[in-house]
């Protein structure tokens, strides 16, 4: 019965209307399929299995006219009857041309340890093989995936013109695909930039950090309300304030050394500092870059210390300071600026800060004395180069008028709050 139904089957698809392999008017090739050959340590069954596993998969497709083996068998065994015992490649020709194929596949499995070996081969009208396909199982339970694969890659057309084609539709999906994930990341890069632009400076981690309309970067700091500007305002930030703001003094330009926009601007007083912090938070609270309760200004000592570190001087607890350090008095050896030098120079701290000791004092917002004269500065310079002026603690005091060429200073942004 089972033969009967696969026979009905293979006549439902040999039939004249049979899907071409190429072309609209092309017929399918006409294959045989003979039953795979076994090792001596395969069991006999297995090649039976295979072939009619094989042949179903054929069928399947519809991409062939398909002869069975049991078919090529019959055929065989007639001719067999009136001739004597001919070659295998005898037999294969008179399957060829008894039962009028175009194309004939030969299978075998071995078994070579525990797993198996299995080859499938197609050959032409003249017996030489024009196609091999291989496959490998760890188990017998694992050969028909086997097979199954084998099949699948032999309904591949592998002719030049499907390869072509093969190619032509790689290169357009890639194209696509790529155009698809340059678009996602676009999207995602506007989802993120939207989401910072919602949550502003408030969201603002060392990783994340906050970066203002000048380029300065700000970070968080532990047990501070604020952000602090990972450096010292540079003279390119200055001279956006003095361009923009006018009427502003031009000390900071004649410093009477070289600077380069990376450089600490100098030659500023406390209340040149003042007065680029008031602009600078007029025009980002006018570009909607910082709400009402937000503004920038100097470090408080109290921010200033956290920021500074726990530890006896700005890189450690010994001295005298290591090479590369900072930019400190040449006299030490521990740098080769003979003035300021490009902000960021030296290694940052842990908060991510560069420049919390050396190359220009900063500014705190603090009054010194209580009967306010002088304005609190810390941080040392390009000229200190006692042990006492480089300690995190030390903290020196100037009058909030003084413009000096080593006095610089570092800003933050209050985020939350009204400034104070």
């Amino acid at each position: 019965m089972k033969r009967l139904l696969f026979l009905l089957l293979c006549g439902l698809v040999f039939s004249p209307g049979g899907f071409p392999a190429r072309g609209a008017e092309a017929k399918p090739n006409k294959v045989g399929v003979m039953k795979f050959e076994v090792g001596e340590d395969s069991k006999a069954s297995l090649g039976k299995f295979l072939s009619e596993r094989f042949t179903y998969q054929l069928v399947g497709s519809k991409q062939y006219t398909v002869v069975d083996w049991e078919e090529i068998d019959r055929v065989l065994g007639m001719e067999n009857k009136s001739q004597t015992v001919v070659s295998a490649d005898e037999a294969r020709r008179m399957a060829i041309s008894k039962c009028g194929l175009d194309k004939l596949f030969l299978g075998r499995v071995d078994k070579l340890g525990t797993k198996y070996h299995l080859t499938v081969k197609l050959l032409g009208l003249d017996l030489r093989v024009e196609r091999m396909e291989l496959g490998v199982a760890d188990s017998e339970e694992k050969l028909p995936e086997t097979v199954d694969q084998i099949g699948a890659a032999f309904l591949v057309d592998n002719s030049d013109e499907a390869k072509a084609l093969r190619v032509a539709q790689q290169a357009q999906t890639a194209v696509a695909t790529a155009k698809a994930e340059k678009a996602r990341q676009e999207t995602q890069a506007q989802a993120k930039a939207e989401a910072q632009r919602k949550a502003g400076a408030t969201a603002a981690t060392r990783q994340s950090p906050w970066i203002n309309s000048l380029g300065m970067v700000f970070v968080p700091v532990a047990g501070t309300p604020v952000l602090f500007s990972v450096w010292d305002v540079r003279v390119k930030d200055y001279r956006a304030y003095a361009g923009a703001a006018g009427g502003v003094d031009n000390d900071w330009q004649s410093p009477g050394f070289t600077q380069g926009d990376a450089h600490p601007v100098v030659n500023v007083s406390w209340n040149d500092a003042q007065a680029f912090c008031r602009w600078l938070t007029g025009k980002e609270r006018g570009e909607g870059k910082l709400n009402e309760g937000q503004s920038y200004r100097l470090p408080r000592e109290v921010e200033w210390n956290q920021a500074v570190g726990s530890a006896k001087y700005p890189w450690g607890e010994s001295w005298p300071p290591p090479s590369g350090a900072g930019n400190y008095s040449s006299s030490l050896g521990v740098d080769n600026y003979e003035y300021t030098s490009p902000v960021g120079s030296f290694a940052a701290n842990p908060f991510g800060l560069y420049d919390m000791g050396g190359d220009v004092w900063q500014w705190c917002e603090d009054w010194y004395d209580s009967s306010q004269q002088y304005r609190v500065l810390r941080g040392a310079a390009w000229l200190s180069g006692g042990p006492g002026p480089l300690l995190s603690s030390y903290r020196p005091y100037i009058s909030p008028g003084l413009r000096v060429t080593y006095i610089g200073f570092r800003v933050v942004l209050v985020v939350g709050g009204s400034a104070r």
